[in-house]
């Protein structure tokens, strides 16, 4: 039950703030938000580079016992 309203405030969280962007970016301009985007980015770049090296890592020593 936890998990679902966790879940369910998450949504909700995300629907406010995808609704007031066109008021966020009137507000902090385009080359803010370019900036932004670049920064998310590379944010989420290295969470994925960082799930991918953990899981071909305990995939490795499950099957080649580095």
């Amino acid at each position: 039950m936890t998990i679902f309203i966790g879940i369910l405030a998450n949504i909700i969280l995300v629907y406010i703030i995808l609704k007031l962007i066109p008021i966020i970016e009137g507000k902090i301009g385009s080359a803010t938000i370019s900036v932004l985007r670049r920064i998310f980015g590379v944010l989420l770049i290295a969470i994925a580079v960082k799930i991918f090296t953990s899981n071909i890592a305990s995939l490795l020593k499950e099957h080649i016992n580095f």
